[in-house]
């Protein structure tokens, strides 16, 4: 059973041999019966199938037919009779199914062989996402299948279409090109790979724009003929051959057949006693040419090993098994099974390159290979760079070959585009944020060692202390926002981005909780001047102050527990495409997102948005209050005002600015600005006061809240004493009012109202 009538001389060829050695099957004489042309199609083969084995002549074995569509039909019917079958050149995966067709063997390897070069191909070039057209036939939708089931696995099949044979593939390539896709694999005949890569061609979607694989059905000078084994093919489309060398090059073949190189032809055995090239030769010489397509004589190949295996196991069955094969009938199952166990014991080397079986009759198929068009000697040659190690799904190129050397010498096509930010950029944001956390550092220092010195006692230097460790840790913020935007490790982005958010969360607290503070003890202070000295004394306390810090960052620390404890916060990739010269061409943007982000970004958004209105409040309510360097009064307003102002520019940056250099270079300096501000207008004046005076006690002023008179200089001492002095008096004339209340109200009961009416601050200090 045939499909190519161009194997019929290598099966001659096989058979002539075969019956010359005396040491195979001696006494026999091994030939066909007959030649059936299945034509690539079920009923002839059927048809042909029943009308040998109604003749008078037993057949002992099948050899063919070619084609998978022919095949499967044969592979089910052939154990009824206990017939064992011997395909040439049919892949298709179905006919891997050994309880199916428990007696097919094939000296080719299964073509789902051709997805393992795949997979390993597209992981070695790094790319994630596959096109493919596929040729509606059986053993391409087989291959498909396999394909398929690597889907999101290994990478992505985001665009998949196919066409019907004798039918103009135009509509499916420009789906293709309607797609995302660059990586494209045809999976088809050579016939139609040509018509799709000239049609490619005219829509100018040529390498490195586009990058086209193809399997090993595709023959070595495709472009120069049509080998469509069906019928006469007509190409809808004409190409120049400008056209065609450019489209071709570079086109990757992930070809698992096994086959001798041309290169190695004088120096390889082949069964039969000859080289390679003696074989060529007599083939050439039966088939009444000087040449032959690659196509053809790969088939040639394939059916000169076919014939040798059923041989060779046909001996082995004698010798090993005892077995006679003249009593062999079609009822015979012992005979059949011998067989079929003789050839997974075959192993010789074919015309085709090493032979041996696996269990379910497939040929073992040694490494793939991946061969590449290029320009040699000014032509079109398909060249061998890299085999596969199918176990491992890796590719180890071969000497001399390099990426960006041989393989792509204008660079490596791309399925998708990492937007990374500028690392121009990014290393000048690293030296501000390095700068700025040394800056931080410094402030720190200084509060430290000048926390007695009165100018810095006045400020809270502890709170100045927590001011710039929140800084420390917003500068560092920066530093990691841009390291892993278009990373590829979901691992190393789930666990940066919450570090991130702890950085970001912490150091926001750190740097506002005690300016807000700050503000909270000043409008306490200035907007209740009726209460007791106790009390302002108690407000005025280092400590109260950092148990509000505390509060606020206790809750920070709970949120942020609570987010990184749950599964819907892990890292999820976001894609989306970006405009570059050569065509739109996806891009992939790291982000950090959840899978219900409305639920705690509300949340945060919340308790945020209230501490910011909260400090708005402050500031706003002790904007008059003018005690400079006592309480940093103004400095507090400008920071909040400026660090509301900064949020509420940074929100429209996150959510609507799509360039992650723009976005970057935004947010950095925005936060590193307001930090930086913040930073100078508390610490710098009084690093020049402390200049300008060592002791950190001249140059102290106050002035009235609302009036516009001359500030009079008085020292830290001074001052001190005015506001004892005043606090004293306060106190003798409020006990002073309250006793004459109370003897008001002994002498006149009906005067209870005084104490009820007087002004609260009476009876707030007995």
């Amino acid at each position: 059973l045939v499909d190519l009538t161009p194997i019929i001389p290598a099966v001659d060829l096989a058979l002539e041999l075969i019956n010359m050695d005396p040491n195979i099957l001696p006494g026999y004489n091994f030939k066909y019966l007959n030649v059936v042309n299945s034509y690539c199609a079920s009923t002839p083969a059927v048809r042909g199938f029943f009308n040998e084995i109604q003749k008078n002549t037993t057949s002992i074995l099948i050899i063919g037919p070619d084609c998978t569509s022919s095949s499967e039909p044969i592979a089910g019917l052939a154990p009824h009779w206990n017939l064992v079958q011997i395909a040439t050149t049919s892949v298709g995966p179905s006919l891997s199914d050994n309880l199916t067709y428990p007696y097919f063997l094939r000296p080719v390897p299964s073509g789902s062989g051709v997805v393992t070069g795949l997979i390993s191909t597209m992981k070695f070039f790094g790319w994630t996402h596959l096109g493919v057209i596929t040729e509606a036939v059986p053993l391409f939708r087989q291959t498909l299948d396999e394909i398929l089931l690597q889907n999101s696995k290994h990478f992505d099949v985001i665009a998949n279409t196919e066409f019907l044979a004798f039918q103009n593939p135009q509509r499916s390539l420009l789906e293709i090109k309607e797609s995302s896709a660059r990586i494209i694999y045809l999976n088809m005949y050579s016939d139609y790979a040509l018509e799709i890569l000239c049609q490619a061609a005219s829509l100018e979607m040529y390498p490195p724009t586009y990058q086209w694989m193809i399997p090993y059905l595709v023959v070595d000078d495709f472009w120069k003929q049509s080998f469509s084994p069906r019928t006469l093919y007509t190409p809808f489309t004409d190409c120049s051959p400008q056209q065609i060398q450019r489209i071709i090059s570079g086109i990757i073949v992930v070809d698992h057949f096994p086959r001798i190189l041309k290169e190695d032809y004088n120096t390889t055995s082949v069964i039969g006693n000859m080289t390679m090239a003696t074989f060529r030769r007599e083939y050439l010489k039966r088939l009444n040419d000087t040449e032959v397509s690659a196509v053809h004589f790969d088939a040639a190949t394939y059916a000169y090993d076919a014939v040798w295996t059923g041989a060779l196991a046909l001996e082995e069955a004698r010798m090993q098994s005892g077995i006679n094969l003249s009593e062999f009938t079609y009822e015979n199952e012992t005979i059949a099974n011998a067989i079929y166990s003789a050839v997974l014991k075959v192993s010789f080397n074919g015309s085709s390159g090493r032979v041996y079986y696996q269990g379910n009759g497939d040929r073992t198929s040694d490494s793939p290979d991946l061969l590449q068009y290029r320009m040699v000697n000014q032509e079109l040659s398909r060249v061998r760079f890299a085999t596969v190690k199918s176990s491992a799904l890796t590719v180890v190129l071969l000497p001399g070959e390099s990426v960006l050397g041989t393989i792509f010498p204008a660079g490596k096509p791309k399925d998708r585009e990492n937007m990374n930010i500028a690392s121009g950029l990014f290393a000048f944001y690293t030296i501000l944020a390095v700068s700025g956390i040394a800056y931080s550092i410094s402030c720190i220092v200084f509060s430290i060692v000048f926390r007695n010195k009165i100018i810095v006692k006045l400020s809270s230097p502890y709170q100045n202390v927590i001011i710039a460790s929140g800084a420390i840790l917003l500068f560092i913020y920066i530093i990691f926002i841009g390291v892993d935007e278009g990373a590829s490790e979901t691992g190393f982005l789930n666990v940066t981005c919450q570090f991130r958010l702890w950085l970001l969360s912490i150091g926001f607290t750190l740097l506002y909780a005690p300016i807000m503070a700050k503000a909270w003890r000043v409008y306490f202070i200035f907007r209740n001047l009726r209460v007791s000295k106790t009390t302002r004394k108690t407000v005025s306390r280092p400590w109260h102050l950092v148990v509000i810090i505390l509060v606020l960052l206790a809750i920070d620390l709970v949120f942020l527990i609570i987010v990184t404890s749950i599964p819907q916060t892990l890292q999820r990739r976001t894609q989306r495409e970006i405009q570059y010269e050569d065509g739109r061409i996806p891009s992939i943007v790291g982000s950090c997102t959840s899978l219900y982000p409305q639920v705690w970004l509300g949340v945060l958004g919340a308790y945020r948005g209230l501490e910011l209105l909260l400090g708005l409040f402050l500031a706003f309510e002790t904007r008059n209050v003018k005690i400079k360097e006592l309480n940093d009064s103004k400095v507090i307003s400008f920071a909040v005002y400026t660090i509301v102002i900064t949020t509420i520019c940074l929100l429209p940056i996150g959510f609507f600015v799509r360039d992650v250099t723009i976005a970057y270079s935004v947010i950095g300096l925005l936060i590193m600005g307001t930090i930086t501000v913040i930073l100078t207008m508390i610490f710098i004046p009084k690093m020049i006061s402390l200049c300008r005076d060592p002791t950190g006690e001249r140059d102290l002023t106050i002035r009235g809240q609302s009036d516009n008179s001359n500030q009079t200089a008085i020292t830290q001492r001074q001052m001190a004493e005015i506001l004892n002095k005043l606090t004293d008096e306060m106190t003798q004339l409020k006990m002073q009012m309250c006793q004459e209340c109370l003897d008001r109200v002994q002498s006149e009961p009906n005067t209870e109202s005084c104490i009820l009416n007087s002004d609260e601050h009476i009876t707030q200090d007995p």
